[in-house]
């Protein structure tokens, strides 16, 4: 790991091996994230869309639905979001919902199989790349939205607990439309992207860690010209096609369902 983040030029060869411990405080919210996570892949859909006959951006949205009902379930069981009012959640959750897949999507992503599909689901459910690009072909979007996973999943390597926190620190963010309590939520932003680096700092040595961070938090720049990508596509959607809680155009999200959600 660490040499080939030497060659990518991530690192500079003379690194330490030395890690930093993080606190157990710090350890246990880190912990309760990813059981957060872990348990939402216990949500189901009442109908299952096929993943082998895609033909349109219609069809991935449908797809879509069991990752953003699964996104739901998760950010339900972060204190400090929940802590928020209710009007505040579903701006953050509105307005963040694209990111939010995209990011999901790079911990869903196998490498070796080269298809999406979470831990818990059977081999049915999985989505091949081919399949994913004949539904965005004509878009423009399947290369770009492949080179943002390759870049986490292959040139980084990050691992899930990374990527789940790069999805809070994402959801926290205080540029959302509608949102009231900015300061509070770009609190929790800043707190969540230090818990990113102790993590870091506890699994590589401290100076691979730092050479790390910045470039991850950077990632979330990137999805920002990805979410106004998939944005001007999904607004080009007849919402007849798509399912209910899906039918929102800018966000992918419906509001009653997404009220309805974080009750």
């Amino acid at each position: 790991m660490i040499r080939d983040l030497e060659r990518q030029g991530l690192i500079r060869s003379e690194v330490t091996s030395q890690t930093q411990a993080m606190s157990a405080e710090d350890a246990e919210e880190i912990d309760d994230l990813v059981a957060a996570y872990q348990s939402s892949l216990e949500v189901t859909t009442s109908k299952d869309f096929p993943r082998d006959m895609t033909a349109s951006v219609t069809d991935l949205v449908n797809i879509a639905e069991l990752s953003v009902r699964r996104v739901i379930d998760m950010v339900k069981k972060v204190k400090s979001f929940k802590s928020l009012p209710q009007s505040d959640q579903i701006a953050l959750l509105k307005g963040g919902s694209i990111e939010l897949l995209i990011l999901r999507s790079v911990i869903s992503f196998d490498t070796d199989k080269q298809q999406f599909l979470d831990e818990s689901d059977s081999e049915s459910r999985a989505m091949k790349l081919e399949h994913f690009a004949a539904g965005e072909q004509g878009t423009g979007l399947f290369e770009e939205h492949m080179k943002f996973i390759k870049s986490l999943a292959i040139d980084m390597r990050t691992d899930q607990t990374t990527l789940i926190l790069l999805l809070v620190i994402s959801l926290f963010s205080p540029d959302r439309c509608n949102l009231i309590n900015k300061e509070l939520v770009s609190e929790e932003q800043d707190r969540y992207s230090q818990l990113l680096l102790k993590y870091l700092e506890s699994k590589y040595p401290v100076a691979v860690a730092r050479g790390m961070y910045p470039r991850l938090l950077m990632k979330l720049t990137d999805i920002r010209n990805l979410n106004e990508e998939h944005s001007q596509v999904l607004l080009k959607v007849n919402p007849d096609g798509i399912q209910p809680l899906m039918q929102e155009p800018n966000s992918t999200w419906h509001s009653d369902a997404c009220h309805h959600c974080v009750q």
